[in-house]
């Protein structure tokens, strides 16, 4: 158990907000949580899951809700959760609306 902790931050977050359910899962590789941002619209969002610059992984965040937010609601709500884990950007970016409103991707900052 705590060989896995070395590996891991036990931290599943679940917040409720008025459109959808928030869960970040954070990664533990002996960086400490960076500050959180204040502007979302800094916030970039990436479908491919490797990008041209260095980073580091913080962990995996993901916004869902049953159907009353738009995709563009959820891609916000993603925006905001990764803000509050002191992200630059999100990668692996995925939206499914097919059957549940849902938007996840890996919260990164770059080094």
């Amino acid at each position: 158990m705590k060989k896995m902790s070395k590996y891991l931050l036990a931290g599943l977050i679940v917040v409720f907000s008025g459109c959808g359910t928030t869960s970040v899962f954070f990664y533990n590789d002996g960086v400490t949580k960076p500050e959180s941002k204040k502007d979302t619209g800094v916030i970039s969002i990436y479908a491919q899951r490797t990008i041209e610059k260095d980073y580091i992984e913080l962990g995996s965040v993901a916004v869902a809700n049953v159907s009353s937010c738009t995709g563009d609601e959820l891609k916000q709500l993603l925006r905001e959760t990764a803000a509050e884990m002191g992200a630059d950007a999100v990668i692996n970016f995925k939206l499914d609306i097919l059957y549940n409103y849902r938007a996840s991707g890996i919260a990164i900052k770059y080094k």
